[in-house]
């Protein structure tokens, strides 16, 4: 979250909903906790979700839950993520997931390539795979990083470095949707 008066009308206005008293402090705890995990319209399409279904004045990790789902859902996104990079930058491009989880769990499934070499026949044990590590991940598993195509394994084992492409950009940025794919460095 960026806008502060934006964050602070829509908590005031759910502790309003509940009855809550929000003192600067716990209002404060809830800036603090939130502000680098939401977007500001995240938080208020939150607190409107945690309005019609709380019956009692939400955590952190509720106002969290309600903006991105819980861990099974949001493991599936991160899947459907997953197919579409394969589908749109296949085995022959380098790929940067911006959700280093999802870089992590395809560097343990054997590396981009072979991701991109799933059949018809694995893809449900795969799937399986994928979604039960996902969720056992905590947290960021680090910062994200390059997982290599074909074309730059290729060239740098060639020694021909100058021709390795830049990587497609895979994830949300800034709240942008999470299916919005561009190239790394524009």
């Amino acid at each position: 979250m960026k806008d502060y008066k934006r964050f602070s009308r829509a908590l005031t206005l759910l502790a309003e909903l509940f009855d809550k008293e929000l003192s600067a402090g716990l209002h404060e705890i809830y800036w603090s906790a939130l502000t680098e995990s939401l977007t500001d319209q995240e938080f208020e399409d939150a607190c409107s979700r945690l309005a019609r279904s709380n019956k009692f004045w939400p955590k952190p990790a509720e106002f969290l839950e309600a903006a991105k789902g819980g861990p099974e859902a949001q493991a599936w996104a991160a899947w459907e993520q997953l197919l579409f990079a394969v589908r749109f930058a296949g085995q022959y491009r380098s790929v940067k997931f911006l959700d280093s989880k999802i870089s992590r769990m395809i560097k343990l499934m054997g590396g981009w390539v072979k991701v991109c070499e799933m059949t018809g026949v694995e893809l449900p044990f795969r799937r399986q795979e994928f979604l039960k590590g996902y969720q056992a991940l905590d947290g960021e598993a680090g910062e994200p990083e390059v997982l290599a195509g074909v074309a730059e394994l290729d060239n740098t084992a060639r020694g021909y470095l100058e021709f390795i492409p830049k990587p497609v950009e895979i994830g949300a940025r800034d709240g942008q949707p999470a299916l919005e794919y561009q190239e790394a460095g524009k």
